[in-house]
This record gives structure tokens, C-alpha cells and sequence, in this order.
């Protein structure tokens, strides 16, 4: 009865009214939308104003307004409202909005180009990468899971006297540990490990001995480069590079765990922006180094980009790959493959959804 009269009342209203009670019930349906692999809108949005309180005073009335910005713009654009924040969405207008491509976008193409069943399989699957591109890593790599033996985890630490672990299918640098061990601890470490197990796999690499020209903006991790590539019928392409580099303390220089990263000129290799990390905060000097980003030559960026275009082109039926790659004194080696963020869109402020779309779909 009481729906029956609501209709009822509704269809009588003026036209204006009527959109403003559809709008406001679609945006109650949204708060609910999952958001993957990050929990609900309300959760992000909730998350992303108190970042924003963070840094200014924030209005009952213009928290509101935001908080409905945020809901609209993952709607029509499908920017989270991190990336709401991060694109600085609340000075920009509609057509400026939808230059800026989102993980969103970028994920439903590269799942039209390549599948999600190969993703998993080959990228996803970080030892399973590891051996389709083995000669690019340059260090020893091993899986360990139920089924490792002592003997061959023996035999790995004969060659690699430190290692990292990460758990197999983990992204963001969770989980991620860096061991020294000796003849004698080697056995105490495999034991440790293996009490881990239980649903779970690891790899374990070798440790990457960093270049001193990279490791001057963070000695504790190993800082990176992203390269995203796209192969396509004209050829190989570089789209949207970042350097990565960690925060003191931190063994990982992964955006979601503190990291700052900062954008590279795609032919050159000279950063071309200040740092920047997922908070927002932006920097002209690594915070702990006091490390200059801008103008600063990424080294042998030819000789990189040739690794690159030799390794994607043995990936065949990946379109697009988002390579990770560590500078040491022998030169560069790789560390991942996946469909990574483009960051480098937050430190420029520059939209690259359609150069991405025009190159996926050539």
C-alpha cells in the first residue's frame, strides 16, 4: 500500500522533481557498488575525504558536494574516488575529466585484447612469468609451496646468499620480506616458511644489488622503473613510464605501500615531474634523500626500452604489459609484468585515455 501510493505521488510531480528523486536513488544504489578488490564506493569515498580532510578544511556543504562529485564521477567516468583525488577531479571540468584514462578503463580493454584467463596465467602468476622471460631476470628464482623439498630450497641458497620473498599471487608489495642467511639459518628460514603454507605459495628471488645512481634516492628499496608497452600492428610502444622509489625503512616502492613516483619522458628518460604518492602529497626532493626529481637522466633508458620491445615481443597475445624493471651494476633486469596502474597521469596531470584507446585498438 504505501509503495502503491509512493508511485502514485511520484508520477504526479513536475518533471524536475522526478530526476532529482532518481538521481538521489541511483546514488544510494551506488555507495553499494563493489569496488574491485577495494570494497564498497561509500568505503573509497569515505577513505578518499578523509585524505582530503588530511590536507584542508572541508565544509559541511562542500564535503557533501564532494562526496556526490565522487559517486557521479565513478559512474560516468569510472575513476575511484582515489583517482577522484588524485587527478585532482574537483578543479577539472567534464571534458578534461574524460581525458584521464582509469584502471577501470584500462583493465576492460585489456581484458577485450587479451582475456582474463591468460592474464592470470601468465602475469598474474609471478613464477610462471618468471619462466616464460627467465633470461631477462638475471638472478635466481623458485617457488615454494607444499610440494618444495628441503633439497632443492638447499640448492637455491647455494647460489643466492639473500633473497626476497613475496607471497605468489600478492600485488602492491603485500607481504613482501627480505632475508640474509648463512649455511646455518638456511634450514631455520625453510622451516619458518613452510609453517606459512597452508594455502598459500611464495616466490623467492634472488636479492637485486641496486645501482648507485637509483639507490641515491632510497638505499632500503630497490627503486624501479614502470614501463608500460603496447604492441601493436605498427610496431612496439611506450606509454606513460614512472620511476618508483620507497620511502626510508621501506623495502618496497610500490605506490600503495608509500612509495613516490614521478613521470619519465617516454624517448629520452629524464623524469619530467616532482614525486608524488598516493596521499596526494607531492614533492620536488625525495622527503628523506633530499634527492631532486625533475631533469634527473634515468641511466641507459636506450638500452632499457630494447629489453623491453625483445621481452613483449615474446609475449605474444598480451597487447599491453606494464613492465617493472631494477637498474644494478650490471645493468637492468626485470622484476614483473602486469596491467599496473598509469601513475604517471597523477604526477603530470595529463590524460592519456585517448592515445591508450587509439593504440589498443589499432
Amino acid at each position: 500500500m504505501i509503495r502503491l501510493i509512493s508511485n502514485r505521488i511520484f508520477s504526479i510531480l513536475p518533471p524536475p522533481f522526478k530526476k532529482l528523486i532518481a538521481a538521489r536513488l541511483v546514488y544510494k544504489k551506488a555507495l553499494n557498488f563493489p569496488i574491485w578488490g577495494e570494497g564498497s564506493v561509500a568505503e573509497n569515498v569515505d577513505n578518499a575525504i578523509n585524505l582530503l580532510k588530511a590536507k584542508c578544511t572541508l565544509t559541511k556543504n562542500s564535503e557533501y558536494s564532494i562526496r556526490t562529485d565522487m559517486v557521479y564521477s565513478y559512474l560516468v567516468y569510472g575513476s575511484t574516488p582515489l583517482e577522484y583525488l588524485l587527478f585532482d577531479f574537483i578543479s577539472k571540468k567534464h571534458s578534461q575529466r574524460k581525458s584521464f584514462l582509469t584502471d577501470k578503463e584500462k583493465d576492460i580493454l585489456s581484458i577485450n585484447n587479451t582475456g582474463m584467463d591468460k592474464f592470470k596465467t601468465d602475469l598474474q602468476d609471478k613464477y610462471h612469468f618468471y619462466q616464460l622471460l627467465s633470461e631477462y631476470f638475471k638472478r635466481g628464482v623458485m617457488k615454494l609451496d607444499k610440494n618444495t623439498t628441503w633439497n632443492q630450497f638447499e640448492e637455491f641458497c647455494k647460489h643466492e646468499q639473500k633473497c626476497f620473498i613475496k607471497p605468489l599471487n600478492a600485488s602492491y608489495g603485500a607481504g613482501a620480506m627480505k632475508y640474509s642467511y648463512s649455511v646455518e639459518t638456511c634450514r631455520e628460514l625453510f622451516d619458518n616458511l613452510s609453517l606459512q603454507l597452508e594455502g598459500n605459495s611464495f616466490i623467492i628471488e634472488g636479492l637485486i644489488e641496486q645501482n648507485s645512481k637509483l639507490s641515491a634516492f632510497n638505499e632500503s628499496s630497490v627503486n624501479t622503473v614502470r614501463l608500460p608497452t603496447i604492441l601493436n600492428k605498427d610496431g612496439f610502444h611506450v606509454i606513460g613510464p614512472f620511476f618508483r622509489t620507497g620511502r626510508k625503512g621501506s623495502i618496497v616502492d610500490n605506490g600503495g605501500g608509500g612509495g613516490i613516483f614521478s613521470a619519465i619522458d617516454e624517448k629520452e628518460g629524464v623524469i619530467i615531474s616532482n614525486g608524488c604518492d598516493e596521499k596526494g602529497n607531492h614533492y620536488e626532493n625525495h622527503p628523506d634523500s633530499q634527492k631532486k626529481f625533475v631533469d634527473f637522466q634515468i641511466p641507459e633508458w636506450h638500452e632499457l626500452l630494447q629489453i623491453a620491445e625483445k621481452a613483449h615481443s615474446k609475449m605474444k597475445g598480451h597487447k599491453y604489459i606494464a613492465w617493472e624493471f631494477a637498474y644494478t651494476p650490471n645493468g637492468w633486469v626485470l622484476i614483473e609484468g602486469n596491467w599496473g596502474q598509469f601513475l604517471s597521469q597523477f604526477a603530470t596531470g595529463k590524460g592519456l585515455r585517448k592515445r591508450f584507446e587509439k593504440l589498443m585498438n589499432n
